[in-house]
């Protein structure tokens, strides 16, 4: 009898634990061919990250999403901005893709403008590792920085500088006299 008390404790312990919520460890994904991941994808480009945010989703058991703030080089297809940020799962269960700041990737991604999702199941790899795909993708177009006017210098205006110009003059002119009549002072007294 007390093998069986024991054994259905263990039992139901067993199931317990079974119907905890847990995260998943694993990915699975089905290795493509570049033309399936060209087709599947919204957008497709070469970026380098610049910054990587990461936000907790509700808990430990639910896990964390990263933003990885990227320089766009190159885009390949799609509607893509000079710096996108591309969302990704935490690696593990929700297969997100490993981004680290100042590596350039190929990315292939969901969304369009400035907004974009991927994951290791995409076909999304780093650049140096991404040859023989850039090859079947062609030359794609090069994305160039925005430009920003430059400064403005600041404009000479003539009626100001003749008005310091003036002023200068007047003021070493009063130290002149100035000078001038100490010296007079001076030598009166020096005589007798």
């Amino acid at each position: 009898m007390k093998r069986l008390w024991s054994g259905g404790l263990l039992a139901a312990l067993t199931g317990v634990l079974l119907a905890l919520p847990h995260p998943a460890s694993a990915c699975s994904c089905v290795a493509l061919e570049p033309a399936d991941y060209l087709r599947q994808a919204d957008a497709v480009f070469s970026g380098t990250v610049r910054q990587v945010n990461v936000v907790q989703l509700g808990g430990a058991l639910v896990g964390r999403v990263y933003y990885a703030t990227t320089n766009v080089n190159r885009v390949y297809k799609g509607n893509v901005g000079h710096t996108v940020v591309v969302e990704t799962g935490e690696s593990g269960g929700l297969c997100g893709f490993p981004f680290a700041v100042g590596t350039t990737y190929l990315i292939y991604a969901k969304g369009s403008g400035d907004i974009f999702s991927t994951n290791l199941c995409a076909g999304t790899l780093a650049l140096a590792e991404a040859t023989g795909r850039i090859a079947s993708l062609g030359a794609g177009t090069p994305v160039q920085p925005p430009v920003v006017p430059p400064t403005p210098r600041p404009r000479h205006n003539p009626t100001v500088t003749l008005a310091l110009g003036l002023k200068a003059a007047g003021v070493f002119g009063a130290l002149a006299v100035l000078v001038h009549l100490l010296t007079i002072e001076h030598a009166k007294r020096k005589t007798p």
